[in-house]
């Protein structure tokens, strides 16, 4: 009512918030620097900082405003347990070791703990270290029980504690060469490098055995100990030799695949490679040298032939077996093709998928409330569905975040973010899995069934799985991406695929990537009216944006912090449209017009959000699955992509774990197309043969039938 300007509020407590120097003056022999202090030093300076002079007397902050500390505006809410926290979420630096990161942080949390009042307490509802841990510490496991068990075997069958401690000592040394590999390349022990070394465990004992088996021969033929490791040794070490360079050769090309198939299968192949060499060095030296030193031949008693009577005993049914097959060449031959194909026609019977299922002890929502929900509606629906978690006893944390954090990170690190206040992601953290009688799935679908139904929400889980085998991206899946150029057609194919894969058996969460813009007030300026009251545009925009977001007009510091002094209006005058409508523009020649007089005011839709690859425009249809596998899923989905009608230039692409299905199916393919060629090539050079190799080569397609 007094006129003033809101850019005039700005710019005086601008001019007054000032420490400016002014040069320096010189008095005798001493020099002075020239310094106006003028920063407000308390809340009532800025109260009496004077605006205007209205007919000779002062108008001041207070007469036209009130001077508050308090804090911006709440857009964001964040729980823990259903209780006010805040989640903060550490990031390892590249390259870093996870387990050692967590650990550290972990281990200053604890320190943290000890300063802080006993009601404010830590919780960790994310930790990729302790799932590491554990799934390291369990291959470990695998791989220790799998070398006893080898060691027992073997002091089963050959009944003799000797050769036993032999091939017991050559494993460990073999892991230890796998070990020097795994740090000269640079690897870590993690899920693949732990299973190539539990994998290798079982098959690096074979040629200790081979080896140990012949010189026990030779031995029992009369030779002494020293002759019989060395002729022994001779003997087999070709073929040993053989053995092991065809299947280095098999896992050789994986350590060259590509995309994340590479990334995954490189750790495994340098492993079993690395202890397969060195179980060869290991047969060929360490073996015969302990065989010369501690075997005896073990003198043949009238009355313990049993082991005799067993050998002989398999010797005579492999014997007539093989004589059966060498006199029936074409029905073992015609019985081996018949299983073959059988095998082949299961085939189709087999699911495919990128990797198998993990169950993490993780869970995590994502709730979308329609466009345009404010701050507190959204959170009364998170608390409904923490309320559902909580009445899960397996879940031991919950946190929550509900709308936009502007400086959370939470998005850049998982590939998840809320882009409004209408949006939350909730996180819970399961007990160990010795706590607990279901899976992370079970316990997911449980939750699932008891949300709250609220109408236009959209609640669906994240595949924190798929992320983390990933590495990052998108969050479901399966993700089926259609480019074109418009977007209300891209639109309308999107809503009609949508439609056709909610029927898709094993799919839920299905849902688009398109989403109706955000309610807005558009201002439409008549310029002709703004001119010939000296208004631009621009003024009358910043004057808006003052009017309800604030302007920032400067920095009061205070005990070494700086607080940002933003000027708008009172709440009570910016709630209705009406608040709107009557904002007050102040001309440069100083007359007043409301806001509609200036500008026709319509409400109106905001831009949808637009996403684009390979600088194409698209919309993507995502789901989460369960109860079939991903392959049979992916056909009935191509079906339906199949019966959409596509106009001339859209296209259809697949992501998710579809896409890395498939490089990783390709990348595996051509890797063992060129182990089978590796393999020729290296029985070829050991046989001295190109045809030789072929009798061993027809029986790899055999291999199939197992595995089928």
């Amino acid at each position: 009512s007094l006129g003033i300007p809101l850019r005039q509020v700005v710019a005086r407590l601008r001019g007054e918030n000032l420490n400016l120097s002014g040069g320096h003056v010189t008095r005798g022999h001493t020099e002075y620097l020239l310094r106006t202090l003028g920063e407000f030093e308390k809340l009532d300076q800025i109260e009496n900082t004077v605006v205007a002079v209205e007919n000779g007397a002062p108008i001041y902050i207070r007469d036209i405003g009130t001077v508050a500390d308090t804090h911006k505006e709440i857009r964001c809410d964040s729980r823990v347990n259903r209780d006010n926290g805040i989640m903060l979420l550490i990031i390892k630096e590249s390259g870093a070791n996870t387990a050692q990161v967590v650990g550290a942080v972990k281990k200053q949390v604890a320190e943290l703990q000890k300063e802080l009042p006993p009601d404010i307490r830590f919780h960790i509802p994310l930790d990729q270290g302790h799932l590491t841990e554990k799934i390291v510490a369990a291959t470990g496991q695998d791989a220790l029980w799998g070398g006893l068990v080898a060691v027992l075997l073997i002091l089963l069958v050959l009944r003799n504690w000797r050769p036993t401690i032999t091939v017991a000592l050559s494993i460990p040394l073999s892991i230890l060469a796998t070990l020097v590999a795994v740090y000269a390349f640079d690897f870590t022990l993690n899920v693949m490098t732990m299973s190539g070394i539990a994998l290798g465990v079982g098959m690096l004992v074979s040629n200790a055995i081979i080896v140990i088996e012949n010189i026990f021969r030779h031995m029992e033929q009369g030779r002494n100990r020293f002759d019989a490791a060395v002729e022994g040794t001779s003997e087999v070490g070709t073929a040993i030799a053989a053995s092991t360079f065809t299947t280095v050769a098999v896992f050789l090309p994986m350590f060259f695949a590509t995309g994340i198939a590479g990334k995954l299968s490189r750790g495994l192949a340098l492993t079993v490679a690395v202890s397969l060499f060195a179980s060869l060095f290991v047969a060929l030296t360490l073996v015969p040298m302990m065989a010369s030193k501690i075997f005896h031949s073990k003198a043949k008693k009238g009355n313990d032939d049993s082991g005799e009577k067993r050998e002989g005993l398999l010797r005579k049914v492999h014997g007539s077996l093989l004589h059966w097959a060498l006199r029936h060449r074409w029905k073992v031959v015609l019985v081996s093709f018949a299983v073959f194909g059988g095998s082949l026609a299961l085939l189709s019977r087999v699911g495919t998928e990128f990797m198998p299922a993990i169950d993490l002890p993780m869970i995590a929502v994502k709730v979308e409330m329609p466009v345009g929900t404010e701050l507190e509606e959204t959170r009364q629906v998170v608390e409904q569905i923490e309320g559902v978690m909580a009445s899960e006893k397996e879940l031991d944390v919950i946190g929550s975040i509900t709308g936009v954090a502007a400086e959370s990170e939470l998005g850049a690190a998982f590939g998840m973010t809320n882009i409004g206040v209408n949006e939350a992601q909730i996180f819970a953290h399961l007990v160990d899995k010795n706590r607990r009688k279901r899976t992370s799935m079970q316990i997911q679908e449980c939750v699932r069934k008891n949300l709250p139904r609220v109408k236009g929400a959209k609640i669906e889980f994240i595949d924190l799985a798929g992320i983390m085998k990933s590495g990052g991206g998108t969050q479901t899946p399966i993700e089926v991406k259609i480019f074109g150029k418009d977007i209300d057609r891209l639109s309308e194919i999107t809503d009609g695929l949508l439609a056709d894969c909610k029927g898709i058996e094993g799919l839920y969460d299905v849902d688009t990537s398109l989403r109706h813009g955000k309610p807005e007030l558009h201002f439409k300026i008549d310029r002709e009216k703004a001119s010939q009251m000296g208004l631009s545009v621009a003024q009358i925009a910043s004057t808006i944006r003052a009017s309800f977001e604030g302007q920032v007009a400067t920095l009061y510091r205070t005990g070494g912090d700086e607080f940002d002094l933003r000027v708008k209006y009172r709440e009570d005058d910016r709630e209705t449209l009406e608040s709107v409508e009557d904002i007050l523009v102040t001309a440069p020649l100083g007359s007043q017009h409301r806001l509609s007089d200036i500008a026709e005011i319509s409400k109106g839709k905001g831009p949808v959000r637009l996403f684009r690859e390979n600088q194409k425009r698209k919309a993507s249809v995502t789901a989460n699955f369960s109860g079939r596998d991903l392959g049979s899923i992916l056909a009935d989905i191509r079906r339906k992509v199949a019966n959409t009608n596509l106009p001339q230039g859209y296209f259809v692409e697949y992501g998710g774990e579809i896409k890395r299905m498939r490089e990783t199916f390709f990348s595996m393919g051509a890797a063992l197309v060129l182990a089978v060629l590796l393999v020729y090539m290296v029985m070829a050079a050991q046989f001295e043969s190109l045809l030789h190799p072929f009798t061993v080569m027809f029986t790899v397609p055999l291999g199939l039938i197992g595995v089928i």
